[in-house]
C-alpha cells in the first residue's frame, strides 16, 4: 500500500501524487533520488514527474491503495 495525495501545486494544477523523503532515496530511480537529495521531500505524479514539497499549495484528499487513484 502507498499513500496518495490529491494536491494542487503552485502553478494551479491538481493531480494525484505520492510523497517521498530522503529515507526512500535508495529505492528511487536515479533521477528521483537526486531530486530528493537536492530538494528534500518531493511529490511524484503518475507520469513520473516530480516537484519539491514546498510547491504543494493544497492537499485535498489522501488515500492508501496499491495503484494511483483514477478519480478525484
Amino acid at each position: 500500500m502507498k499513500k496518495f495525495y490529491l494536491i494542487t501545486n503552485s502553478s494551479g494544477c491538481t493531480y494525484w501524487s505520492y510523497k517521498v523523503t530522503r529515507d526512500h532515496a535508495a529505492f528511487l530511480s536515479p533521477t528521483h533520488a537526486a531530486a530528493v537529495m537536492k530538494h528534500g521531500d518531493i511529490y511524484i505524479n503518475q507520469n513520473n514527474g516530480w516537484m519539491p514539497a514546498l510547491c504543494v499549495v493544497t492537499i485535498h484528499k489522501t488515500v492508501e491503495q496499491v495503484n494511483f487513484p483514477t478519480k478525484a
